[in-house]
């Protein structure tokens, strides 16, 4: 990137991404928009990724004995707050999959996430017994989220809160909801959690289509890419090695 378009950038980025928040919230109800979307209605392609349940799978079970290896969520993103007991793994992250060596893990996983169009970023979160992820909010309206359930507790099975709707999770279902609005994850059983969560640009009218496009272009190079030059952000793919 040129020194210019870099100052652009670094001038008007952060304004034009707060700006195309705002429309986005306008455009989809802000606030009173729904908690949960139906995947078949609303990203029927995502469900590639429950057809592929298999595929997927039987990669991810080879690595989970070494799951306790997998970086902290504050390990991986030295920004993010403290949150015992969480453990993330990245396997896609748009514009940005060369800095993604944990790919070379889950080939097939890779190949499957590859046709899911607009995908923003996909990764393996892991909650160990007895923690909980604390109410949060994501920090952009143009994405949603989907979870899919590899691992489930059957006694006592964890749940997610999205504002005040609750969803427990079921092994080898799939989930969608909007991050932006406060959320949180309550697993108080004996055994792990494990999910793959997937975050696709939000469908949209073609014009708010590109402004959010546009704006995750922004995001990615205004937050995520300094902060891989500057290791506050790890997406490296050393996660399975001995500590």
């Amino acid at each position: 990137m040129s020194t210019l378009l870099r100052k652009v950038l670094n001038r008007a980025g952060p304004k034009y991404i707060q700006f195309a928040d705002r429309v986005i919230s306008s455009h989809v109800g802000g606030d009173s928009s729904p908690a949960f979307y139906d995947v078949q209605k609303t990203y029927p392609q995502l469900l590639t990724i429950d057809r592929e349940y298999e595929t997927v799978w039987k990669e991810l079970r080879v690595l989970l004995p070494k799951k306790e290896s997998i970086r902290l969520v504050h390990e991986t993103i030295t920004a993010h707050p403290v949150v015992p007991g969480w453990r993330v793994l990245w396997v896609y992250f748009r514009n940005l999959n060369q800095y993604l060596p944990n790919r070379e893990l889950f080939p097939e996983t890779f190949a499957v996430l590859n046709q899911i169009p607009h995908m923003v970023d996909a990764w393996f979160s892991i909650i160990e017994p007895r923690k909980s992820i604390p109410a949060h909010r994501g920090m952009y309206r143009g994405l949603l989220r989907y979870h899919i359930a590899f691992k489930v507790p059957d006694n006592n099975p964890p749940k997610l809160r999205v504002k005040n709707e609750y969803y427990t999770w079921k092994q080898g279902e799939s989930v969608m909801f909007d991050d932006r609005h406060e959320h949180e994850v309550y697993n108080e059983s004996d055994d792990y959690r494990v999910v793959l969560i997937v975050d696709v640009l939000r469908p949209l009218p073609w014009p708010l289509h590109m402004m959010n496009v546009v704006a995750i272009w922004c995001i990615a190079k205004l937050h995520m890419e300094p902060a891989i030059a500057n290791k506050t952000l790890t997406l490296q793919g050393d996660a399975f090695q001995e500590r």
